[in-house]
């Protein structure tokens, strides 16, 4: 089996860390220990909440291993949604397809048992959709099915249009610098 890679600085050597909040959001990917150390002060000290609580500094792992996939049913305004939470995208190194090869097997078994549990539910506006942290160092993604019926009726066809509005979300997030691994 793979295990997650140490990373190190490709220039000069030195091992790389990542950062956490107490909640486990990631703060910063691939820094110094020395740079970790600072920025995490200088948070503190101007009171950034999201830098608030104790602060984790762990060696930078990379590698498909890391990524992290939890896929549930949820009850949201009275309807069944299918949710899939993705962590650690950015140091998983996956494209989204692979993301997508990886995630369709669960999400589809998912979006099959949701679909016969709400066969009354009247349909949603939007059979699928996504949300985002927006401005965090390793944003977390939650791919949404709205509507279980309608996808399991159109399974090859929906999962595929999710899949490009993500391909285009990070694409337009990556172009812009927002995710960069490091400082």
């Amino acid at each position: 089996m793979n295990r997650p890679q140490m990373t190190t600085d490709p220039v000069i050597g030195e091992a790389l860390f990542d950062v956490f909040n107490e909640r486990g959001l990631a703060l910063l990917l691939g820094v110094s220990h020395a740079d970790a150390c600072r920025v995490a002060d200088e948070r503190q000290a101007v009171g950034d909440r999201q830098w608030a609580g104790e602060i984790r500094i762990a060696m930078a792992r990379r590698g498909p291993e890391v990524l992290k996939l939890r896929t549930t049913i949820e009850r949201v305004a009275g309807r069944l949604e299918v949710w899939c939470e993705v962590d650690r995208l950015l140091p998983s190194g996956l494209t989204v397809a692979e993301l997508f090869a990886r995630v369709r097997p669960q999400l589809v078994a998912t979006i099959e048992e949701a679909a016969a549990r709400a066969l009354d539910q009247s349909p949603a506006p939007q059979a699928v959709g996504m949300s985002i942290d927006v401005g965090a160092a390793d944003p977390g993604i939650v791919l949404q099915v709205h509507d279980p019926e309608a996808c399991a009726a159109d399974l090859a066809g929906r999962l595929d249009y999710l899949q490009r509005i993500v391909e285009k979300v990070l694409g337009g997030q990556r172009a812009c610098g927002e995710w960069r691994m490091g400082l």
